[in-house]
């Protein structure tokens, strides 16, 4: 029998993690974190209790308690024996934290399936902001002292105290045990995303991961369908994210919006868009090139985009914006000191790019505002201070609109920020990366699937002849 159990996905947006079964082979359809449910019991400043491994997310429904799943380090801390690996590998749709963020408890040696941009991405976090997504730093282990008796805590700086996951970069048909399958790029809201098309013995499985239409990658997108469909498929896990809307905005009003907001202004225009979405900084940086400006991005975003050219893959070339080095710790960026005495301020990875010829401080930016449009997140509007932006500044907000009490508390501090500035000119111009309801419905009729398994949405009652999935329970394919 085929079947599939859906941990996470169901009746909410995001938390994908679905394990096929087939023969002997058993995969995984991604390995998200359930925002939902995190942010019943956690919030920013509180999380699960490392020293308990992967015990807090067992007890609070956060991952599902299954053996052979999860690293040796975390159970060996909860008093769990030695387990084997039960799972033949994860394929992973795209690298959003509701698609990935659990992949930091599962065990290494479980090989990860994706595409070049996901792993460019992945690599970034794990270098920029300490994850583990490719890269695991083995815990809770002792070793003996170098020099002198006794043991010490096994640092990550040292070799064994790193594991590389197992990673494999598919483009192209691949064989999983007795599976085949068929990687699919599609358009959305981040670069490298990708369904699948899963040949089981009782017929095609193909998972949507998310998509859209409206994208600068429709293309794509469309070319996912017309092959589904030749697969005519036993069963189609389907994402529903906005199967109750039928706005149809595309990144080209984004783009036109953009445009028209920037047209005479003569001081800084400041804008916040998703930090990975290089769909959404070219619409930005075709936007600045209109209006003879620079695109600013900041240290991660060129990390990423430096990893990418490096890749082969497609986004802005690095040459093409200028990367803003913010004053940190003792801020000798803008002092006149040794280049080295400057590097100590900042981490490995940002000193790269601390002497590019393309690189500017908030003294540049400070002189020459007209010149310039400046990415800036919720996280950077503290340079803002030291930026200083006239009173005639613009301001774009391209991020989705808040849809919860945190989120409004967030938008409530930029709004503060943007005031104690004098900055009143304010334009909201954002699209989704999924696909709007109509667009569900007619790529449904086009794949024709036997079965349909409605996830990533909170209304799966709308989809018409949509099996009823339960979390936990076991659905077959056949």
């Amino acid at each position: 029998m085929v079947s599939l159990t859906f941990f996470g996905g169901v009746n909410e947006i995001g938390g994908n993690k679905i394990l096929l079964k087939d023969r002997k082979t058993k995969i995984w359809l991604d390995f998200g974190m359930s925002f939902s449910t995190s942010a019943e019991f956690y919030s920013d400043f509180l999380g699960p209790k490392k020293c308990n491994g992967i015990g807090d997310y067992i007890e609070l429904g956060l991952v599902p308690d299954i053996r052979g799943l999860y690293r040796e380090d975390y159970l060996k801390k909860m008093g769990r024996g030695k387990e084997e690996r039960e799972f033949d590998g994860i394929l992973l749709s795209h690298a959003h934290l509701d698609h990935n963020g659990h992949l930091d408890l599962v065990r290494p040696d479980i090989p990860l399936y994706c595409s070049q941009g996901s792993k460019c991405i992945m690599e970034m976090v794990d270098a920029t902001s300490g994850g583990e997504f490719l890269r695991e730093k083995v815990s809770f282990c002792f070793v003996p002292k170098k020099r002198g008796e006794g043991l010490k805590r096994l640092d990550s700086r040292e070799p064994e105290g790193i594991v590389e996951r197992v990673v494999k970069v598919v483009e192209k048909p691949f064989k999983v045990g007795d599976l085949e399958v068929t990687p699919m790029p599609v358009d959305h809201s981040l670069p490298g995303a990708m369904a699948f098309a899963i040949e089981t013995s009782e017929g095609t499985v193909v998972y949507s991961g998310d998509f859209r239409f409206h994208g600068l990658n429709e293309k794509k997108t469309r070319e996912f369908v017309e092959k589904s469909a030749e697969f005519e498929p036993a069963a189609f896990i389907c994402e529903g994210t906005r199967i109750d809307s039928n706005k149809t905005e595309t990144e080209r009003d984004v783009y036109n919006t953009v445009t028209k907001f920037c047209k005479d202004c003569e001081a800084l225009i400041i804008a916040n868009y998703p930090l990975r979405d290089t769909d959404r900084m070219t619409t930005f940086l075709n936007a600045a090139k209109d209006h003879d400006r620079r695109l600013v991005v900041n240290l991660k975003q060129a990390f990423l985009l430096d990893a990418f050219e490096k890749a082969g893959q497609e986004a802005p070339k690095l040459e093409d914006v200028s990367v803003y080095i913010p004053r940190k710790s003792w801020g000798l960026v803008t002092e006149d000191v040794h280049p080295d005495l400057v590097h100590g301020d900042y981490e490995t990875w940002e000193c790269g790019f601390i002497d590019s010829d393309n690189s500017i401080t908030c003294e540049e930016l400070r002189k020459n505002q007209s010149e310039y449009l400046w990415h800036c997140d919720f996280f950077e509007l503290k340079e803002l201070i030291d930026v200083k932006p006239m009173k005639a500044s613009k301001y774009v907000w391209s991020v989705t609109e808040p849809f919860d009490v945190v989120m409004e508390l967030d938008e409530q501090i930029v709004m503060n920020w943007l005031a104690h500035f004098n900055i009143t000119e304010i334009t909201r111009s954002h699209v989704s990366g999924h696909a709007n309801g109509q667009d569900l419905k007619e790529t449904i009729d086009a794949i024709r699937p036997k079965k349909l398994f409605a996830v990533h949405t909170e209304h799966p009652e709308m989809f018409e002849n949509v099996e009823v999935v339960e979390k936990g329970k076991e659905c077959e394919v056949g």
